[in-house]
């Protein structure tokens, strides 16, 4: 019997990931102040089809998903951000 190499299980699923699940940050203003956000490129998209549907601009449909996330005590806009594409999904 041969030994296999040890591998741990980041090195396995490595080859398992799509491309895009590189991050991008973008700048934003809400409420006057600006934000610096940092998501995958899914998220995004996402996010901008979700804002072209209501007519809103990303930055408008971001500062209501802030609001929200304010009003209900989560502080961490970035997560929130990728829930609300999930429920959107379905997921």
């Amino acid at each position: 019997m041969l030994d296999q190499p040890k591998t741990d299980g980041a090195s396995r699923m490595s080859g398992c990931l799509p491309d895009d699940t590189e991050t991008e940050k973008r700048s934003l203003r809400i409420r006057g102040r600006g934000t610096t956000i940092r998501l995958e490129r899914p998220f995004w998209a996402a996010l901008e089809e979700m804002a072209a549907n209501q007519g809103v601009t990303l930055g408008e449909f971001i500062a209501g998903v802030s609001e929200a996330c304010k009003a209900t005590r989560r502080n961490n806009l970035s997560s929130c951000l990728r829930v609300v594409c999930l429920n959107r999904r379905g997921l």
